[in-house]
Protein backbone atom coordinates (compact mmCIF):
# COMPACT_ATOMS: atom_id res chain seq x y z
CA UNK A 1 0.00 0.00 0.00
CA UNK A 2 2.56 2.40 1.08
CA UNK A 3 4.61 1.66 -2.41
CA UNK A 4 1.69 2.07 -4.35
CA UNK A 5 0.91 5.57 -2.53
CA UNK A 6 4.53 7.08 -2.58
CA UNK A 7 5.13 6.10 -6.40
CA UNK A 8 2.16 6.18 -8.81
CA UNK A 9 2.38 6.53 -12.75
CA UNK A 10 0.54 8.93 -14.61
CA UNK A 11 -1.62 6.74 -16.80
CA UNK A 12 -2.29 9.13 -19.75
CA UNK A 13 -5.43 7.79 -21.16
CA UNK A 14 -7.00 7.89 -17.60
CA UNK A 15 -5.82 11.42 -16.73
CA UNK A 16 -9.39 13.07 -18.44
CA UNK A 17 -11.39 11.09 -16.61
CA UNK A 18 -13.91 12.34 -14.34
CA UNK A 19 -13.70 11.27 -10.58
CA UNK A 20 -16.44 9.50 -10.75
CA UNK A 21 -15.54 7.42 -13.40
CA UNK A 22 -12.75 5.98 -12.12
CA UNK A 23 -14.31 5.14 -8.85
CA UNK A 24 -17.16 3.05 -11.18
CA UNK A 25 -14.18 0.87 -12.89
CA UNK A 26 -12.66 0.18 -10.07
CA UNK A 27 -15.33 -0.73 -8.34
CA UNK A 28 -17.34 -2.88 -11.16
CA UNK A 29 -13.80 -4.13 -12.69
CA UNK A 30 -11.60 -4.07 -10.04
CA UNK A 31 -9.38 -1.79 -12.10
CA UNK A 32 -6.41 -1.08 -9.96
CA UNK A 33 -5.04 1.73 -12.44
CA UNK A 34 -7.87 3.38 -11.88
CA UNK A 35 -7.34 3.71 -8.16
CA UNK A 36 -3.98 4.54 -8.69
CA UNK A 37 -5.15 7.25 -10.69
CA UNK A 38 -7.26 8.85 -7.96
CA UNK A 39 -4.44 8.35 -5.05
CA UNK A 40 -1.79 9.86 -8.49
CA UNK A 41 -4.65 12.76 -8.29
CA UNK A 42 -5.46 13.57 -5.01
CA UNK A 43 -2.37 12.71 -2.99
CA UNK A 44 -0.44 16.33 -2.97
CA UNK A 45 -4.29 18.72 -3.12
CA UNK A 46 -5.13 16.75 -0.30
CA UNK A 47 -1.63 17.03 1.69
CA UNK A 48 -1.56 20.71 1.06
CA UNK A 49 -5.59 20.50 2.67
CA UNK A 50 -4.12 18.67 5.80
CA UNK A 51 -1.14 20.72 6.16
CA UNK A 52 -3.01 24.06 5.99
CA UNK A 53 -6.29 22.75 8.27
CA UNK A 54 -4.61 20.64 10.60
CA UNK A 55 -0.81 22.59 10.89
CA UNK A 56 0.60 19.28 10.40
CA UNK A 57 4.19 18.80 9.48
CA UNK A 58 5.02 16.57 6.81
CA UNK A 59 5.54 13.33 8.38
CA UNK A 60 1.94 13.91 10.03
CA UNK A 61 0.77 14.41 6.75
CA UNK A 62 2.25 11.37 5.23
CA UNK A 63 0.69 9.15 8.31
CA UNK A 64 -2.64 10.88 7.43
CA UNK A 65 -2.66 10.24 3.72
CA UNK A 66 -2.22 6.97 4.14
CA UNK A 67 -4.78 6.19 6.76
CA UNK A 68 -6.98 8.21 4.18
CA UNK A 69 -6.73 6.11 1.42
CA UNK A 70 -6.70 2.93 3.56
CA UNK A 71 -10.15 4.20 4.51
CA UNK A 72 -10.94 4.98 1.08
CA UNK A 73 -10.16 1.77 -0.22
CA UNK A 74 -12.40 0.12 2.49
CA UNK A 75 -15.60 2.52 2.10
CA UNK A 76 -15.64 3.00 -1.61
CA UNK A 77 -17.66 0.55 -2.21
CA UNK A 78 -20.19 3.16 -0.18
CA UNK A 79 -20.00 5.56 -2.01
CA UNK A 80 -22.91 7.06 -3.48
CA UNK A 81 -22.69 7.25 -7.04
CA UNK A 82 -25.47 10.19 -6.99
CA UNK A 83 -22.88 12.33 -5.21
CA UNK A 84 -19.76 13.94 -6.30
CA UNK A 85 -16.86 12.28 -5.10
CA UNK A 86 -14.13 15.26 -4.02
CA UNK A 87 -15.86 16.21 -1.31
CA UNK A 88 -16.27 12.49 0.12
CA UNK A 89 -12.82 12.10 -0.52
CA UNK A 90 -12.21 15.44 1.28
CA UNK A 91 -14.32 14.09 4.24
CA UNK A 92 -12.61 10.58 4.29
CA UNK A 93 -9.15 12.72 4.83
CA UNK A 94 -10.47 15.22 7.24
CA UNK A 95 -11.95 12.24 9.34
CA UNK A 96 -9.17 9.82 9.24
CA UNK A 97 -6.75 12.95 10.24
CA UNK A 98 -8.63 13.56 13.40
CA UNK A 99 -8.52 9.68 14.22
CA UNK A 100 -5.06 9.36 13.72
CA UNK A 101 -3.90 13.04 15.95
CA UNK A 102 -7.03 14.98 17.32
CA UNK A 103 -9.60 12.07 18.66
CA UNK A 104 -10.39 13.54 22.20
CA UNK A 105 -8.58 16.54 21.78
CA UNK A 106 -10.28 20.14 22.53
CA UNK A 107 -8.21 21.65 19.05
CA UNK A 108 -10.92 20.00 16.52
CA UNK A 109 -14.35 19.74 16.92
CA UNK A 110 -15.73 16.85 14.74
CA UNK A 111 -19.13 15.96 14.43
CA UNK A 112 -19.96 13.34 11.47
CA UNK A 113 -23.54 13.54 9.46
CA UNK A 114 -24.15 9.85 10.83
CA UNK A 115 -23.07 10.80 14.18
CA UNK A 116 -24.69 13.53 15.72
CA UNK A 117 -25.58 13.61 19.65
CA UNK A 118 -28.94 11.90 19.60
CA UNK A 119 -31.49 12.32 22.30
CA UNK A 120 -30.94 9.16 24.00
CA UNK A 121 -27.20 9.70 24.42
CA UNK A 122 -28.22 12.96 26.12
CA UNK A 123 -30.42 11.26 28.23
CA UNK A 124 -27.95 8.76 29.39
CA UNK A 125 -25.82 12.13 30.41
CA UNK A 126 -28.14 13.76 32.41
CA UNK A 127 -29.07 10.35 34.06
CA UNK A 128 -25.56 9.66 34.93
CA UNK A 129 -25.73 13.34 36.35
CA UNK A 130 -28.79 13.24 38.41
CA UNK A 131 -31.03 15.47 35.98
CA UNK A 132 -32.59 13.30 33.75
CA UNK A 133 -34.95 14.68 31.19
CA UNK A 134 -39.09 14.37 30.40
CA UNK A 135 -39.77 11.19 28.56
CA UNK A 136 -42.07 13.16 26.48
CA UNK A 137 -38.66 15.83 25.83
CA UNK A 138 -36.43 13.06 24.78
CA UNK A 139 -38.84 11.03 22.57
CA UNK A 140 -39.34 14.68 20.87
CA UNK A 141 -35.82 15.65 20.55
CA UNK A 142 -34.84 12.26 18.98
CA UNK A 143 -38.26 12.78 16.55
CA UNK A 144 -36.88 16.11 15.60
CA UNK A 145 -33.41 14.72 14.85
CA UNK A 146 -34.53 12.33 12.36
CA UNK A 147 -36.72 14.58 10.83
CA UNK A 148 -34.24 17.58 10.40
CA UNK A 149 -31.70 14.68 8.79
CA UNK A 150 -34.49 14.00 6.38
CA UNK A 151 -35.25 16.97 5.29
CA UNK A 152 -31.68 17.67 4.83
CA UNK A 153 -31.39 14.68 2.43
CA UNK A 154 -34.08 16.19 0.41
CA UNK A 155 -32.25 19.44 -0.62
CA UNK A 156 -30.26 19.33 -4.00
CA UNK A 157 -26.93 18.18 -3.72
CA UNK A 158 -24.98 21.03 -4.18
CA UNK A 159 -26.78 22.64 -1.36
CA UNK A 160 -26.81 19.75 0.96
CA UNK A 161 -23.30 18.64 0.51
CA UNK A 162 -22.38 22.68 1.72
CA UNK A 163 -24.45 21.88 5.08
CA UNK A 164 -23.19 18.76 5.81
CA UNK A 165 -18.97 20.06 5.43
CA UNK A 166 -19.68 23.30 7.56
CA UNK A 167 -22.14 22.09 10.16
CA UNK A 168 -21.51 17.93 10.28
CA UNK A 169 -17.83 18.08 9.27
CA UNK A 170 -17.32 21.43 11.44
CA UNK A 171 -15.36 23.40 8.50
CA UNK A 172 -15.07 26.75 7.96
CA UNK A 173 -16.03 28.97 4.94
CA UNK A 174 -12.76 29.25 4.03
CA UNK A 175 -11.70 25.23 4.62
CA UNK A 176 -15.04 24.10 2.83
CA UNK A 177 -14.59 26.24 -0.13
CA UNK A 178 -11.16 24.58 -0.73
CA UNK A 179 -12.63 21.06 -0.61
CA UNK A 180 -15.89 21.96 -3.05
CA UNK A 181 -13.44 24.17 -5.33
CA UNK A 182 -15.53 27.41 -4.75
CA UNK A 183 -15.66 30.60 -3.51
CA UNK A 184 -16.28 31.43 -0.02
CA UNK A 185 -18.50 33.39 -0.55
CA UNK A 186 -20.08 30.98 -2.57
CA UNK A 187 -19.83 28.78 -0.31
CA UNK A 188 -21.93 31.28 2.32
CA UNK A 189 -24.72 31.79 -0.20
CA UNK A 190 -25.60 28.23 -1.07
CA UNK A 191 -25.55 27.84 2.79
CA UNK A 192 -27.79 30.42 3.75
CA UNK A 193 -30.16 29.05 0.65
CA UNK A 194 -29.95 25.76 2.30
CA UNK A 195 -30.76 26.77 5.73
CA UNK A 196 -33.68 28.30 4.01
CA UNK A 197 -34.94 25.75 2.44
CA UNK A 198 -34.96 22.91 5.69
CA UNK A 199 -36.37 25.82 7.77
CA UNK A 200 -39.19 25.40 4.29
CA UNK A 201 -39.22 22.43 4.84
CA UNK A 202 -40.28 21.75 8.56
CA UNK A 203 -42.29 24.88 8.76
CA UNK A 204 -45.19 22.75 8.34
CA UNK A 205 -44.18 20.28 10.90
CA UNK A 206 -43.51 23.23 13.78
CA UNK A 207 -39.84 22.46 13.69
CA UNK A 208 -38.37 25.84 12.20
CA UNK A 209 -36.42 26.58 15.53
CA UNK A 210 -33.30 24.77 15.23
CA UNK A 211 -32.73 25.96 11.35
CA UNK A 212 -32.95 29.41 12.68
CA UNK A 213 -30.10 28.55 15.02
CA UNK A 214 -28.07 27.34 12.75
CA UNK A 215 -28.89 29.92 10.62
CA UNK A 216 -27.98 32.03 13.20
CA UNK A 217 -24.55 30.13 13.56
CA UNK A 218 -24.07 30.41 9.79
CA UNK A 219 -23.07 34.35 9.89
CA UNK A 220 -20.90 33.95 12.98
CA UNK A 221 -18.55 31.84 11.00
Amino acid sequence: MNAMIDCVAVTPELSSWYDEELVFEYRTFGNERCFEEIVRRYRPVLARYLSKQFGLVPYEVEEALQATFARVIEKLGQFDSSRRFRPWIYRVAYSQTINVFFRGSARVKHVSFDEVPSAETSSRTNELEGNAPDPAEVAEQKDFELRLHAAIRRLPSSYREVVEIVFFEGMTYVAAARVLNLASTTVARRLRRALEMTRDLLVGERLDVFPKRLFYASEQR
